[in-house]
């Protein structure tokens, strides 16, 4: 059997591999994370091409800062390196690694003296305990009635907030009703890939986010190039159209002939023209409102004559349901 200090070393050696190997790495944090978990999330973990290293910060520090000098991005891993945390090395896609990590829960009861995750209610309703229980839900003033040989709560009530310490009380009322509040499992804490460290948050960007955000800068840029006379890029398409519009109206005020103006000058010289092109336009406005009213209508007209043939089937039957 190998001696304390040889599993020791060892660990050190396949720590490093792992540092050494993998790109991308979740620093988790296991607070109140049992054996059993940790080794369902492992196996799971292994079909994403995935490994959790879990051990001692002291030793984990030692290994990282022996690697430093050769990979000075993994310092910023050893700045995260706080508390009760483990480590993911993965090859796969990070999405599904997280999402494997934040399915990986168990219920867990409520204990004393711990800071709660959420709010917690009692539900109105039969607890189906005995009425010589009163007393105890009196003591919590928590309001009940008797009903069919048990005690029913009359409404919700809420035993635990969020962020606040868990009564002795709370526990005892949770633990008679059978209900466990809380879940536990691995949180994302950090997350390192090719030498970044960012939060998890980042992994919920999408591509189309990344489009919008880039658009909107580039629509602000152009904005504010045009607001202070500045020529960049993005404002070039706008200054083009704007110099075009600008073209257009002094050939016409100065009656000067340009094909790009030509359609424009016919119009205003004939206003039978124009008057046309307008009545056209409202046509068209009237014609797609009068075929989505003709639409409704032959729909309502259909659901009638349904309606009518049904009752005159019924008429031709010659005896009601009782005769």
């Amino acid at each position: 059997m190998p001696s304390k200090q040889e599993r020791k070393g060892a660990y050190i050696v396949k720590a490093g591999q792992l540092f050494d190997t993998y790109d991308k790495i979740l620093v988790v944090e296991i607070d109140n994370v049992g054996s059993k978990q940790l080794q369902d999330a492992r196996r799971e973990l292994r079909a994403l091409d995935s490994v959790i290293l879990c051990g001692k910060n002291t030793v984990i520090r030692k290994t990282l800062k022996d690697r430093v000098s050769r990979k000075p991005a993994l310092e910023k891993v050893l700045h995260a390196l706080r508390g009760n945390v483990s480590f993911v090395f993965t090859r796969g896609d990070l999405r599904e690694v997280r999402d494997c990590i934040l399915r990986n829960k168990v219920p867990a009861p409520a204990k004393a003296g711990q800071i709660a995750q959420c709010d917690v209610f009692v539900p109105a309703g039969p607890t189906g305990m005995p009425p010589d229980m009163t007393s105890f839900f009196q003591a919590l003033s928590i309001p009940t009635k008797i009903e069919r040989g048990s005690i029913c709560i009359v409404s919700d009530v809420q035993v635990i907030k969020q962020n606040e310490r868990v009564s002795a009380s709370a526990v005892a009322l949770l633990q008679r009703m059978g209900i466990e509040p809380f879940t536990y499992g691995m949180k994302i804490r950090q997350i390192y890939e090719e030498g970044a460290m960012y939060e998890p948050s980042v992994l919920d960007i999408t591509p189309d986010d990344l489009r919008n955000k880039v658009r909107e800068a580039v629509d602000t840029i152009a904005a504010i190039s045009l607001a202070t006379g500045y020529l960049t890029a993005p404002a070039v398409p706008h200054l083009l159209v704007r110099a075009a519009k600008d073209l257009v109206a002094a050939s016409i005020a100065a009656d000067y002939d340009m094909p790009q103006s030509r359609s424009l000058r016919e119009l205003l010289s004939d206003p039978s023209k124009l008057e046309e092109l307008v009545a056209a336009a409202s046509i068209g406005a009237a014609g797609a409102a009068g075929t989505a009213s003709a639409e409704d209508t032959a729909a309502a007209s259909g659901a009638a004559e349904t309606k009518e043939a049904a009752e005159e089937s019924d008429e031709d039957l010659g005896f009601g349901l009782f005769d």
